[in-house]
């Protein structure tokens, strides 16, 4: 549903869609809070994160970074989304050095072993 979305939709943009889009907007937010947390708490690692949905995160906050950080005006909240933010700027430093997996392991036929 979100990825349907224009890069850059407002708050009020966004608001003025069908509800279901705030929902979906709340899952997948909730979704890379606990990513970015367990990320930054040394609990998951920042590659196995970001070879798993870094391309999806980076495009999913195009399309719904301003709805983050206006929230965070309107309700004078500036923790609202922190965590997916902060895994977007450490995603963003780190992906000129990443390859798409179908790249990256091209040769590979089964996964690689321990």
């Amino acid at each position: 549903m979100l990825k349907s979305l224009p890069d850059g939709l407002s708050l009020e943009e966004f608001r003025n869609l069908d509800s279901s889009y705030e929902e979906a907007a709340q899952m997948v937010g909730m979704t890379f809070e606990t990513m970015g947390l367990l990320v930054q708490k040394d609990i998951a690692s920042l590659q196995i994160v970001q070879e798993l949905t870094g391309g999806l995160l980076l495009m999913l906050w195009r399309k719904i970074e301003f709805q983050i950080k206006e929230t965070r005006t309107e309700q004078n909240n500036p923790r609202f989304g922190e965590w997916v933010q902060w895994l977007v700027e450490r995603i963003e430093e780190r992906e000129g050095d990443i390859q798409p997996a179908f790249i990256a392991y091209a040769d590979s036929k089964r996964h690689r072993p321990r």
